[in-house]
């Protein structure tokens, strides 16, 4: 479309909007030189199959080389200049234009495509009038995309180079609005939203609406996370159930979810009754107290609990189900015999999905999916290939007359009254309560990882902040499931309940972020090969490049030693280390409510590490103390203990470490979620057969009042260092050498 076209398919007034916030007034002539010339840029590279749905195009372009009477300032140069007046939602689509991808390890092709169909559709929009809204939002995606704050976003993002419009709309919306996806979380699905909606209605010619809307309820830094449902059935009339309910707060990437739910401190225990027992409110506070503690004990699975079910209990109770399995209580033993074995509430034995073979029900599907399995395409080389879904398989015995897994003919009636008659009959006091938690006291007396359980039980990654660290084999999985069905055939005398063979292969399962002892080695050999290939930093006068690599370099080696989580301050300061017992105390979930630090012992290796750097920066304070003194107190403070142990510099200055800054440093090493190392090392000791508890309490996943090495804990500090020898074994296979800096 020429000028005069624009005008017959636009009202004027748009148009002239459209370009004055495409080029502001306020712009040096310079500044909308550099805008006119990115325009021009982006119009060249847009794909035809995106170009010949926009005649828009001929007329922006145009526009743009009217612009061209200057030289063009640097692009940098003129975002900066945005972000220094503060005018960054003003001046959005400036903004927008004059960002530069930051990330190295990102597809520039995918993003420019982007870019340039983002900013044709802004302009349609603009010029269609009453779209303004729609088009900031989507321009400021770009933008918080091109600095890195997209992360997430960018796993779910279509390839735009494998798309036509009309397909890539098709495919945003299919994206948007598949509620199938556990690990897509609401922010990414509000995000896809805003490409969805603007590039629709652009490729519609859709109308645009203006809403003014205020807030009409309260909003806070949180949102509220409640765990799954627990009852304490004591075999009366009440049921009284428990909700834990945890305040976190709202976080922008996945990883710091991850960080989020293992460091959960503020909670709030509500127990409901179905009657009140008195009139007396103190007394109804003091009976729930009295539940939730009880509840909080059963966790412990001590063998000295009371409300267990004991053997006797459990063998009384398969003997009675398997004897009713051809009778008309069949369902109901069938689906008591499922909660035994798996663990769950009735309500959630319905709600699992069955595996059929030949149309016969053949084993239970459990989901394990995790925020860290959707990663963006550029990470997928890094990254195991892990699968989202295991399957149990089921003893024939109790499947053979099933269609489904719902039970519509047995009622909490049917269930209450078979097991009363069971009680009656044998003198015993079985509870639904006892039988969906045998399978968890069981094998936490044996000393099976918790993870391992709350597979089986197919437990939410929130309920046990173990099971988004853990990466194991499928075969190790079912092989316990196997021991217990052995077990329960056993004390039953029935044969059929055990199973031989496993005939389902080996899979992965859990987190993609343990990466492979290859991969590892491949990191730190090339790490180690960039820092030879430098010459003396004395000789280069220290120069921020050299600082940065060393600081990564030390960085890497003391998180995968200490598990230490990505927080400000990351790996505290030199003061928290002793040199000469190894131990390191970690504050890295710190709160109001209490202390939430622990104490861990470092490897030998990594003790190395910290004296070479130690002496790195004395060397460096030492070089600089007369050419720049300010740098000079830094390195001088980092190694005394008066700030913290590593910082980044730059040409003009230094920054502390922190998530936002420690992002574009590592990109252009190792450009994985900084936590990585926290999967790595869980499943390291995971498959050494380190103790659950032990690796909790290294982990940092103890809660605020369950210190792990406290008078009435089990553990033994000395323990650690058995951790410690793992750890330092690791990395001297894979390796990892100690170099002097300098």
């Amino acid at each position: 479309m020429n000028h005069a076209q624009i005008e017959q398919s636009f009202e004027r007034r748009n148009i002239k909007r459209c370009l004055s916030l495409l080029f502001p007034i306020s712009f040096a002539p310079e500044a909308l030189a550099s805008l006119g010339a990115e325009i021009i840029r982006l119009a060249a590279i847009l794909r035809q199959e995106y170009k010949c749905e926009f005649d828009e195009l001929k007329f922006v372009v145009a526009e743009a080389h009217r612009r061209m009477i200057s030289p063009p300032s640097a692009l940098k140069d003129v975002f900066s200049s945005i972000k220094k007046e503060e005018t960054l939602g003003i001046h959005y689509l400036p903004a927008f234009l004059s960002c530069e991808l930051q990330r190295t390890s990102y597809d520039k092709a995918r993003f420019e495509q982007y870019k340039a169909l983002t900013l044709i559709v802004s302009v349609r929009l603009l010029m269609m009038g009453r779209h303004e809204p729609a088009v900031q939002r989507v321009c400021d995606e770009i933008r918080l995309f091109s600095d890195g704050r997209r992360e997430n976003l960018a796993a779910w993002l279509p390839d735009v180079l494998r798309h036509n419009f009309p397909s890539l709309i098709q495919e945003l919306e299919r994206l948007r609005t598949d509620t199938a996806n556990n690990d897509k979380t609401k922010q990414v699905n509000n995000q896809l939203r805003k490409f969805h909606v603007s590039y629709r209605d652009s490729y519609e010619f859709k109308e645009g609406i203006t809403r003014n809307v205020s807030p009409k309820e309260f909003r806070k830094n949180g949102i509220v996370n409640s765990s799954s449902k627990q009852q304490l059935d004591d075999g009366d009339e009440t049921v009284i159930e428990l909700r834990e309910i945890s305040i976190s707060s709202t976080e922008s990437d996945s990883w710091e979810k991850e960080e989020g739910d293992s460091g959960q401190t503020r909670k709030l225990r509500a127990v409901t009754f179905s009657a009140l027992t008195s009139a007396s409110y103190a007394s109804r506070a003091m009976q729930a107290k009295a539940i939730s503690n009880r509840l909080l004990k059963k966790k412990l699975s001590l063998s000295c609990d009371i409300y267990q079910a004991s053997l006797f209990e459990i063998k009384i109770l398969l003997k009675e189900c398997i004897a009713s399995l051809h009778t008309e209580e069949c369902d109901t033993a069938q689906l008591l015999i499922f909660m035994l074995i798996f663990g769950n509430q009735c309500d959630q034995i319905r709600a699992m999905r069955n595996k059929k073979h030949k149309r016969k029900i053949a084993g239970v599907k459990r989901d394990h999916t995790l925020p860290s399995q959707k990663q963006r395409d550029e990470l997928t080389p890094l990254l195991r290939k892990v699968d989202t879904s295991i399957i149990f398989p089921v003893p024939s015995l109790i499947t053979e007359s099933l269609r489904s897994l719902k039970f519509k003919n047995v009622t909490d009636a049917d269930i209450k009254n078979y097991l009363q008659h069971i009680n009656k009959k044998h003198e015993t006091h079985i509870t639904q309560t006892k039988i969906s938690t045998f399978i968890s006291h069981k094998l936490k007396q044996e000393g099976i990882d918790p993870v391992l359980i709350e597979l089986i039980k197919g437990s939410a990654p929130s309920e046990l902040a173990a099971l988004s660290y853990t990466q194991l084999e499928s075969n190790s999985l079912l092989a316990t499931y196997q021991r217990y069905l052995n077990f329960l055939s056993k004390i039953s005398a029935c044969q059929e309940l055990s199973l031989t063979t496993n005939t389902l292969g080996n899979k992965i399962i859990g987190t993609p972020l343990a990466i492979d002892d290859k991969l590892l080695h491949q990191l730190f050999s090339a790490l180690t090969e960039r820092l030879e290939m430098l010459d003396s930093p004395g000789e280069q006068g220290f120069p921020a490049s050299y600082h940065n690599l060393v600081t990564v370099h030390v960085q890497m080696i003391l998180a995968l030693s200490s598990g230490y989580r990505p927080v400000t301050g990351w790996l505290g300061k030199i003061t928290d280390i002793s040199l000469d017992t190894g131990q390191f105390w970690i504050s890295d979930k710190e709160n109001r409510l209490g202390d939430a630090s622990r104490v861990i012992v470092l490897p030998p290796i990594a003790l190395e590490y910290i004296k070479q750097y130690t002496a790195f920066l004395n060397a460096a304070a030492f070089h600089l103390r007369n050419t720049d003194t300010p740098l000079c107190k830094r390195y001088r403070e980092a190694a005394s203990g008066q700030e913290h142990l590593f910082f980044y510099r730059s040409e003009s200055h230094w920054d502390e470490v922190s998530p936002k800054t420690m992002a574009p440093i590592f990109d252009s090493i190792f450009p994985l979620p900084p936590n990585w190392h926290r999967h790595h090392i869980r499943t390291l000791l995971h498959q050494s057969n380190i103790h659950s508890e032990l690796i909790a309490a290294w982990m940092g996943h103890a809660d605020i009042g369950e210190a792990s090495f406290a008078q009435y804990s089990s553990l033994n500090f000395n323990e650690l260092y058995k951790i410690a020898e793992i750890i330092n074994h690791h990395l001297n296979q894979n390796g990892i050498k100690v170099v002097q800096y300098g």
